[in-house]
């Protein structure tokens, strides 16, 4: 897994992208709190923890663990309750927590930063931890939104995008239950993400064979700072002319919505599973 988290303390009132992002992410929390009231939750992958911090107000416990040292050590100071426990430890090894312990084990915008070869190990822990009638809560970007058919992740961090067939075949090989939801927003919202995310693709077509020729020269001559190029890929902030629409317009939580329908046109996937 590759680092890569969100801290909202940073965002400048006029960051319209970031803040897009911040809420989107938010979303998943807000949906998470009709099951965690009074419940014992454990967050996998928790960035900044803001999202611990929202749920420790009606979750009796929350355990929380990240593999970033940099973003739990942020968590730990800037998003503490008592009731928040924050953990440094790796999913993809067995963590020193007995089994059945959660009822309510979260983990948002994570397996998409793991190894498809990898994903059971995932999978298989958050199933160990969980209660028998407990919810295990995942949220992922979803590919047909953002990428066209074969292309590879345009964030570097991402070693696998899925589209919503794909993640709950995968999500079915470890639970019983799985229903799957999409989170949406409103149009502007739709189409900012979209210029943020998605290259046109008249664009992507055309770069196919640039850069598979740009490789192959860059490998023969050993020219690296061409590769280094392409493996600094990553998702762009806006342009300036969308930043600017709405730039009085305040975004709430209230601009993003979950629905079970027209699932291939949702920004994140959402599932709720069952053992």
């Amino acid at each position: 897994m590759s680092k890569e988290w969100m801290n909202p303390d940073n965002f400048r009132k006029n960051d319209k992208a970031n803040i897009l992002l911040y809420y989107r992410h938010l979303k998943a929390y807000e949906y998470v709190k009709e099951f965690a009231v009074n419940k014992k939750v454990l967050e996998i992958g928790c960035g900044s923890g803001y999202g611990s911090k929202y749920l420790s107000e009606i979750a009796n416990s929350i355990t929380t663990v990240d593999l970033d040292i940099d973003s739990l050590e942020y968590a730990k100071k800037n998003n503490t309750n008592e009731n928040i426990e924050y953990v440094h430890a790796n999913i993809l090894d067995r963590l020193k927590i007995k089994e059945s312990t959660f009822d309510i084990v979260i983990s948002f915008q994570v397996i998409e930063h793991i190894n498809p070869l990898d994903s059971n190990i995932y999978l298989d822990e958050i199933k160990r931890l969980l209660k028998p009638n407990g919810y295990a809560i995942l949220t992922t970007p979803n590919r047909l939104f953002r990428l066209h058919p074969f292309q590879k992740p345009t964030n570097k961090y991402h070693k696998i995008e899925y589209s919503p067939s794909q993640f709950e075949k995968v999500l079915k090989k470890h639970f019983s239950k799985v229903q799957l939801s999409v989170i949406r927003g409103n149009n502007f919202i739709e189409k900012t993400e979209k210029r943020r995310i998605k290259t046109p693709l008249s664009h992507f077509l055309m770069l196919i064979p640039i850069k598979k020729t740009l490789l192959f020269i860059s490998r023969k001559f050993k020219l690296i700072f061409i590769s280094d190029f392409f493996d600094k890929r990553g998702e762009k902030l806006v342009p300036n002319y969308i930043q600017n629409l709405h730039s009085d317009f305040e975004y709430n939580l209230n601009d993003f919505y979950l629905t079970n329908k027209h699932l291939k046109r949702g920004i994140d996937l959402i599932a709720t599973c069952k053992i």
